[in-house]
């Protein structure tokens, strides 16, 4: 999809919202059109980064029909986490170091290893001095 189109439903989106409840917090990809329009139309957003999904380099998510879409290893899991956290990096499939924001974690619940991954990254993250908290308490 051409990136006007993107920005144009983007913006569809954000301006619904804002109509709608300016008090909503709006999620997006970090650093997707959806998380830019949101803060052009003054929403709260919540840029969100993925436990258990593979980057392209262009920063979205790699799609679920690769084989290597998704990561099925706990540590690995919770290393990619932790620099998407703590550094604003995510390693894209090619090694390419993509900046992002991590306001929130999604981890799939149709993921076959979800409710350890986030067993998991609760601990890293608490061992990093980092408590899980809700997104009100940052927007």
């Amino acid at each position: 999809m051409p990136l006007q189109k993107k920005r144009e439903i983007a913006d569809a989106i954000a301006k619904s919202i804002k109509d709608l409840d300016q008090t909503l917090i709006l999620y997006g990809l970090a650093g997707s059109e959806l998380v830019a329009a949101g803060e052009r139309y003054g929403l709260a957003v919540a840029s969100e980064v993925f436990a258990d999904r593979t980057y392209q380099p262009d920063g979205s998510l790699t799609p679920r029909s690769h084989h290597n879409a998704l990561i099925h290893d706990p540590k690995q899991a919770v290393e990619q986490v932790k620099q998407m956290v703590l550094k604003g990096t995510v390693c894209a499939i090619d090694g390419t170091l993509i900046p992002l924001v991590a306001d929130t974690v999604c981890i799939h619940s149709d993921h076959p290893q979800a409710v350890h991954f986030a067993k998991r990254l609760n601990e890293a993250l608490w061992n990093e001095g980092l408590a899980v908290k809700p997104i009100r308490e940052r927007c």
